[in-house]
Parts: structure tokens; sequence; C-alpha cells
């Protein structure tokens, strides 16, 4: 259920401004502009983040996330200009990432991807056709 269609929702608290959401693109895309030569088709990076949420009620337990506080998880990709290119917010803090992808390719205003392109994303979405993750054992330390 989306928290703007739950009638439980007391508050939401959002940080100060998109620099939080906008941290995972600067991680993540400050390392691939080093090999950018090497993700000539990738269009971005995908990832969600937690965003504290006051919930009342039954569904607090639903907002709970793994780390045990009330969320709503945000899915957000950005381009390599450091543009939010879609945000997708309202899934509950227990959602996993591959979930709410999986919701933001069936929505009418859809996360489009262009036919030969794809997204960079990290280990919490599977690997599958135009969305790239890393190997499972390997990390960014690594290299």
């Amino acid at each position: 259920m989306a928290i703007g269609h739950a009638t439980s929702v007391q508050a939401l608290k959002y940080p100060l401004s998109c620099q939080v959401l906008g941290t995972f693109c600067e991680c993540f895309l400050s390392y691939s502009l080093k090999v950018l030569t090497h993700f000539q088709d990738c269009i971005g990076a995908i990832d969600g983040n937690h965003i504290l949420a006051m919930i009342v009620g039954n569904d607090s337990s639903n907002y709970r996330n793994r780390h045990g506080f009330t969320s709503q998880n945000v899915l957000a990709a950005c381009n390599f200009d450091l543009e939010f290119i879609y945000v997708l917010s309202g899934w509950e803090g227990s959602a996993h990432d591959s979930r709410i992808l999986s919701d933001a390719l069936s929505r009418r205003n859809r996360l489009k991807v262009p036919q030969g392109k794809y997204f960079l994303v990290d280990c919490g979405f599977p690997n599958r056709r135009q969305f790239l993750a890393p190997f499972s054992r390997c990390s960014l330390s690594s290299f």
C-alpha cells in the first residue's frame, strides 16, 4: 500500500534536502565515472532509501524495516549529471528493493529504460535485462 493512501499515517519526517537521496548517486557514480568508458550504454544508477515515518495503528509493522525503525522505502533513479530522473515513494519500509523496482516498471507512469540501455543497481536488486548489479562476492573497495 502506498503511504499516500494509508489512513494511519500521522506525519512524515523528510530530510532537509535531497542530499540524503543524492548520496547514493554521488558515491556510486563517482566510482563509475572513473570507468565510464566501460559503461557506454549505462544511463545512471538506481537505489532505494529509507525515509523515517511515524505510523499509527495496525500498519506500523509493515513499515518497520530491517533496522527496526518505521520508514517508507523510496526508489530513486539518477543520471550521470546527478539529476533525479525517476522517484517512487510510499512503499513500506519492509518492502524489498526488487519488489519496488518491479512496481516501478509496471505502473502507468513507469520507469522507462530505452532499448539497449541499462541502469547500475546495487546488490539489493537482481541482475536482469536493463539492470546491472555487482557480482555478489565483489565490492567497490576491492578495485
